[in-house]
């Protein structure tokens, strides 16, 4: 006998909205006895605090979209994940997605996680970024700024955690999930 999952979770995602908020988003195809939504935050991925609770929307076989303001967002890199709990209780989570805030040099990369391609927004100067591996290795040759954006081909890559640093060896790397 097979029990059906208790949503089926499009996509979740956060993404920096100007330097003092979070905004965290997800959408579902279907839910089954979905009772509620908990967002969770971490600094290291090992201790999560539950940050927000919404409701979920039951039953339902339409697409939902879910949105939620992290207003209290941590310095530096932090991660989020979203956990699901049916009204028996059950509980299932998303998979983790990294997220940087730097007030000096406000980075964003989007969409992450990526799949295919992602871009880079910055106020950093124009000057090389590069793409590392999970041990700090370059991966393909130096990413160029132009007028603080970039557009990365990550079609190549293998799914996993990357980083961006500039060229500025003060500036703290910033995760980009690929999947």
């Amino acid at each position: 006998i097979s029990t059906p999952l208790p949503i089926e979770l499009l996509s979740f995602g956060v993404s920096p909205q100007g330097h003092e908020a979070m905004e965290v988003r997800w959408s579902t195809a279907s839910e089954q006895d979905n009772a509620l939504f908990t967002i969770e935050r971490a600094a290291d991925t090992a201790t999560w605090e539950a940050i927000a609770q919404l409701p979920g929307a039951g039953n339902s076989n339409a697409v939902i979209a879910y949105a939620w303001t992290d207003g209290t967002p941590l310095d530096g890199t932090s991660y989020y994940r979203l956990k699901q709990t049916d009204t028996d209780g059950t509980s299932t989570w998303s998979d983790i997605v990294p997220v940087v805030r730097t007030a000096g040099d406000a980075l964003r990369v989007f969409p992450n996680p990526a799949e295919d391609h992602a871009s880079v927004r910055t106020s950093l100067p124009d000057g090389p970024l590069y793409l590392l591996d999970g041990l700090g290795r370059p991966v393909g040759p130096a990413i160029h700024l132009r007028s603080g954006a970039a557009d990365l081909d990550l079609s190549a890559l293998p799914p996993g955690m990357y980083f961006l640093r500039s060229s500025d060896p003060r500036s703290a790397p910033w995760p980009l999930m690929v999947h």
